[in-house]
């Protein structure tokens, strides 16, 4: 199964897959693809003890398992949210990160669902019967997670290439989303994530490829980053429907790197729309 499907494709498996509905904020859908169960993004896949929102708990393969979903299951990702695609693709890079094989997103969420004209059911949730507990065999692959240390050496490395999807005003340090530093990591480029959709879809694999290359190379390992490592999972998707191998999201992304507490000597900033150089040592 391909990253990104359509519905015809999710239509076909979708009664031998698990099919999880991503929400993400208070307004919870009560309806959606009939036999989804509901993954809430904040409630569900984040560590409540984490210092910055959405960290990735570390027992995410048991969250998984709890959806009745081993490492073989074919997982199908939607969404409701009105960004499509933010919230479904970050479970997805959750899901590849807990080392399940068979994972894909719906292709323009329930919006691409309805607009067919096809049926709308009750989602299912955790609270009430619980399917049978999936499992994992091997542990999950941490290294598709950058850390600040990554970054650093992201940012010096031929060949790497750091890719900032926030919108340009956040790049630049013009404006702020909450109490952190204005600006971006040095080196970074900025490819805001809107560049990957053409409306509510995701572009096609030579769409995205074209979008990734006006900032990187074809062959570049990329590091993606936002603000709250959410959007960035958006970039870690269209790089792997476009064919890009080495694919890392920075887990601690703006609220690490600019929060006010942070030294300006181990976390640099520059501002403005160039990417500008990592400070000499």
């Amino acid at each position: 199964m391909a990253a990104l499907i359509d519905t015809t494709q999710l239509n076909s498996v979708r009664r031998k897959a698990v099919v999880l509905c991503a929400s993400m904020g208070t307004n919870v859908p009560t309806e959606g693809i009939p036999g989804s169960w509901l993954a809430d993004l904040e409630a569900d896949f984040s560590d409540p003890n984490a210092p910055y929102k959405y960290t990735i708990p570390e027992n995410i393969q048991e969250v998984f398992a709890s959806y009745g979903i081993s490492e073989n299951t074919p997982v199908v990702i939607y969404d409701v949210h009105p960004r499509v695609g933010v919230p479904s693709a970050r479970i997805w890079w959750l899901a590849k990160i807990a080392g399940i094989k068979n994972v894909a997103v719906l292709n323009g969420g329930i919006g691409a669902w309805t607009a067919e004209g096809r049926s709308l059911g009750p989602i299912s949730t955790l609270d009430g019967e619980r399917p049978e507990t999936g499992s994992f065999e091997a542990g999950p692959e941490w290294e598709r997670l950058a850390d600040a240390d990554d970054v650093v050496e992201a940012a010096t490395m031929p060949n790497t290439r750091i890719v900032d999807v926030r919108g340009v005003t956040q790049y630049t340090g013009e404006e702020t989303a909450g109490p952190v530093r204005g600006g971006h990591i040095p080196t970074a480029v900025n490819l805001p994530a809107g560049a990957f959709f053409d409306g509510a879809k995701m572009k096609d694999p030579d769409g995205l490829r074209d979008a990734l290359e006006t900032v990187v190379g074809p062959s570049d390992a990329l590091v993606f980053t936002c603000h709250a490592a959410i959007a960035a999972c958006v970039g870690a998707l269209a790089a792997n429907v476009a064919g890009f191998g080495d694919v890392r999201v920075y887990e601690g992304s703006w609220m690490e790197w600019g929060d006010l507490d942070r030294s300006p000597d181990d976390f640099p900033v520059v501002t403005g729309t160039e990417p500008g150089e990592w400070p000499a040592a």
